[in-house]
Order: C-alpha cells, then structure tokens, then sequence
C-alpha cells in the first residue's frame, strides 16, 4: 500500500446524524459512523428512537427538541462511542449544545457557511438542494490545526462523498426500524 493509501485508513471521521422532529408522534432518532479516509464504517452506534409524551410537550415547551436531541440521543452516541474521530461532522446546529466552543471548526449551512473564531471552509459546497447543516470539530483542539482538519477533509472528499455519509446513516436507521421494533 502507498502511503497516501495508509493515511486514508488511519484517518478517522466522525458522522453524528440526527434525524425527527417530535410532531405527529415522529420520533427523534441518531447514529453516530466512524469512518476511515475512505468513507468506510469503522464504528456505529445507534440510539433507540426518543419518541415526547404530551406530558413532555407541555412541560418542556419548545425546550423540549433540543434538549431530546442533545441529551437524550446525540449525548449518548458521543460517549459510547470507542474509535475517537479526528473530526466531527454533525447534520444539525443542535449539535452546537454538545461540542466545547474551542473545538468548533465549521458551519456549512443550507444557506451557505458561518464562520466561527474566524475560521471558514469550503470543503463542503453547498448545492441547488438543501445541504444538511454540517459542523465539523476537533477531537483534541491542542493536536491538530484547523488547517490540519481542513486537509483532512479535503483528501476524504478526493475519495467519498462525505455529506453522503448523512444519507448513508438515515437509510441505515430506516432500514434497521423496518427489521426491529426496538427502532420503529
């Protein structure tokens, strides 16, 4: 294998999908995928579908996604999680509430990038179709640069789709609440 080949696989990319918005008795449901340089699963985690009493709905108010969301769902896929992600991406700005401000790298949003501690990227152009929100981190703020992160996801893009990974988890849940009832 070449080295360039041996650095794809070593990397490590972290995917945080969260998919429901808790209306119509739809539930809240996540997956956390490691993947290498290349896009393949290393690791994956998913939570049980989080489905809001109207007990909940009352009490919470508009607290209540998210709080589900961060707590009950993102939260938990985070701390389960064995291979640590060099970079976090994220599909939802709720994220926002479980990442440390100064590991924050980007925001893509559907309507464009956000910069953050002056920071912008463009890795991930957004397209004529609504982009998912994506916010990337740092695993360890001291240990890799922005920069560092931005190439790191500049060479994942030379290999995969990395906003694919997105689509690749929400058919992974729908699938897996088609086979178990634990994930309906």
């Amino acid at each position: 294998m070449s080295d360039v080949t041996d650095a794809a696989e070593e990397a490590r990319l972290g995917f945080l999908a969260l998919f429901g918005d808790l209306t119509d008795d739809d539930p809240l449901r996540g997956a956390l995928m490691v993947t290498d340089g290349n896009g393949h699963p290393l690791e994956l985690r998913v939570a049980t579908p989080v489905r809001a009493t109207r007990l909940q709905r009352a009490a919470y108010g508009e607290s209540l996604m998210p709080y589900a969301l961060s707590e009950l769902v993102g939260a938990p896929l985070i701390d389960r999680v064995r291979l640590e992600p060099e970079v976090m991406l994220v599909n939802r700005l709720v994220a926002l509430d479980m990442l440390a401000d100064e590991d924050l790298v980007y925001v893509a949003a559907a309507d464009g990038y956000v910069a953050l501690d002056q920071h912008e990227s463009r890795l991930l152009a957004p397209s004529a179709e609504r982009v998912p929100t994506v916010i990337a981190r740092l695993a360890d703020s001291n240990a890799r640069s922005f920069a560092d992160a931005s190439a790191l996801l500049e060479r994942a893009r030379e290999r995969f789709d990395p906003l694919g990974v997105f689509n690749r988890l929400e058919t992974t849940l729908e699938v897996l609440a088609e086979s178990d009832d634990r994930y309906r």
